[in-house]
């Protein structure tokens, strides 16, 4: 949803650019300084832009279509909060052990690692019934023909029992729950080597993501320079029509770069969250911030 909200944004100043252009381009037109043609190719690039920005309100209202099914109650554009990408706070690469934290908070690797050891306790007690066994039995009785009896009868017994021949029913027993936690152990080894990859593909996303955020930013900074210089040149009349609508086209391709850039790297932060298995994001930011004292201290 904000990633839509923000090409909406991109769209609409490059409608309003492409509208200030064109006022431009009427006036020198006006002035005889420029031929119609500059207006009319001015007035195609300022239909493009309406164009775009028709597309990206249209994306907002399926972004928040989505939404809506997403969280199973209606909303509106007032309700959820609008947040520009230069107000999403910037955050660096966790200074965190992906992978270990992903096998100790990994629910189905956890699930996994109590039935393992659920199968192995089951084979040790399957294993204890061809040893001999020992119960202690007590019993009290009371023997009276009154409503409350006044004399009690008990005794204790030690009972031992030792079976010497069952059909091999307890060593199928104990082979069976030993098979099932090898099978346990080995689906766990398979499972550790897929979250290895996963959270090694979610972090090397995030790694990539963030220095395409500043890599999108500086862009963005060299076309905003780029294209006040090719608008200001135009005006002057020392730079051409061209020149200012290929700026303007490099300015709402950077911008809309920054944008994808942004969320992207949050998309990715969300990625390797999910990849550790943590449901809570404070827990991920106590982590962080528990690694990175440990780091300061170490050094």
């Amino acid at each position: 949803m904000q990633r839509a909200r923000a090409q909406l944004q991109v769209a609409q100043e490059s409608y309003d650019l492409a509208l200030e252009h064109l006022k431009q381009a009427q006036s020198l037109y006006n002035q005889g300084v420029v031929a119609i043609n500059e207006v009319l190719r001015t007035q195609v690039d300022v239909s493009s832009a309406e164009l775009n920005l028709i597309q990206a309100k249209n994306g907002t209202q399926v972004a928040l279509s989505a939404l809506e099914k997403a969280v199973g109650i209606p909303l509106s554009h007032e309700i959820v909060p609008e947040v520009s990408p230069e107000e999403e706070s910037p955050f660096a690469l966790p200074q965190i052990d992906p992978y270990s934290i992903a096998l100790q908070y990994r629910p189905e690797l956890v699930s996994l690692e109590d039935s393992r050891k659920a199968a192995e306790e089951l084979a040790k007690a399957a294993a204890g019934q061809a040893r001999p066994n020992i119960y202690l039995q007590g019993e009290v009785s009371y023997y009276e023909d009154e409503f409350f009896p006044n004399e009690d009868d008990w005794n204790v017994s030690i009972i031992a029992s030792w079976r010497l021949y069952d059909r091999g029913e307890v060593k199928n027993k104990i082979e069976e729950n030993k098979a099932m936690a090898r099978e346990l152990l080995a689906r766990i080894d398979d499972l550790r080597n897929q979250i290895r990859l996963e959270v090694s593909t979610a972090w090397q996303n995030l790694e990539s993501a963030l220095q395409s955020v500043r890599v999108a930013e500086d862009q963005v900074t060299i076309a905003e320079e780029d294209y006040r210089m090719a608008l200001r040149r135009y005006v002057e009349q020392v730079g051409t029509n061209i020149d200012v609508l290929d700026a303007r086209t490099a300015l709402t391709d950077a911008n809309t770069n920054f944008v994808n850039a942004i969320y992207d790297a949050y998309s990715s932060y969300s990625d390797l969250i999910y990849a550790m298995g943590i449901m809570d994001e404070s827990v991920f930011d106590d982590l962080n911030e528990n690694e990175a004292v440990n780091g300061e201290v170490a050094k």
